[in-house]
């Protein structure tokens, strides 16, 4: 198994070997605060491959910023739910080792109609012919490994089963952090964070956190979604 234990620092800096690239990835259901958590580190100043002048994020799922961890260029802090599908191969290659796998969790009926949510918004954007023939799947935050909406949630379970696996033959730490209170409550994220954000107070978490959250684009779906 590869040591993975990140304390404290962006550990690019400083890797043992320079022949192994570092990284802290984000990943998991998605619909979940991932984008956010990405925007916030940026502006905390952290490599995430972005700057505060280009978080672009899709129109409808309001959401995006992803990045592939096994680029050649793939900034230390990457985000790809993605990554649950090629997450063993990954960890089974000698020039990268992961440090951290944050995964924001959520209400899993809520995750699931979150993406339903996202294809319906992108849906009534079309012109009426064509709404019916809409691909899903071909949405961006939409459906997420099938095209009948009905079976997301056992896809998404998968998916996070997978990663999972995949995660406990190897020492990467696992971070999980529970949504929407990683937007609610910026205490809780600093400790969740510490780990990589470093020398950062909370008092500059604070500021950043109140500047980058967005409560209105919290979307509540059913009880369960809630802290």
């Amino acid at each position: 198994m590869k040591s993975s234990r990140v304390i404290g620092k962006m550990p690019n800096a400083d890797r043992p070997d320079p022949g192994v690239r570092r990284h802290c990835v984000i990943s998991g259901t998605g619909r979940a605060g991932t984008s956010f958590l990405v925007q916030l580190l940026t502006h905390l100043g952290l490599d995430t491959g972005y700057t505060i002048n280009d978080l672009t994020l899709h129109k409808h799922a309001r959401a995006g910023l992803e990045r592939d961890v096994r680029a050649p260029d793939a900034p230390y802090i990457v985000k790809s739910p993605w990554f649950c599908d090629y997450a063993e191969e990954v960890f089974a290659r000698p020039d990268i080792q992961i440090d951290q796998i944050l995964v924001p969790m959520r209400d899993l009926f809520a995750a699931a109609e979150s993406r339903r949510f996202v294809v319906r918004n992108a849906a009534e954007a079309l012109p009426a012919a064509e709404r019916d023939s809409l691909d899903g799947s071909t949405v961006a935050g939409g459906l997420w490994h099938t095209t009948d909406g009905t079976r997301q949630e056992l896809v998404l379970l998968s998916q996070l089963y997978r990663l999972m696996l995949a995660a406990s033959a190897t020492d990467a730490s696992i971070t999980l952090l529970r949504f929407p209170l990683l937007t609610e409550d910026p205490k809780y994220l600093f400790s969740k964070l510490e780990p990589i954000i470093g020398d950062i107070t909370f008092e500059g978490f604070r500021s950043t956190f109140d500047t980058v959250v967005k409560p209105d684009w919290v979307h509540k779906f059913g009880t369960g979604d809630s802290t």
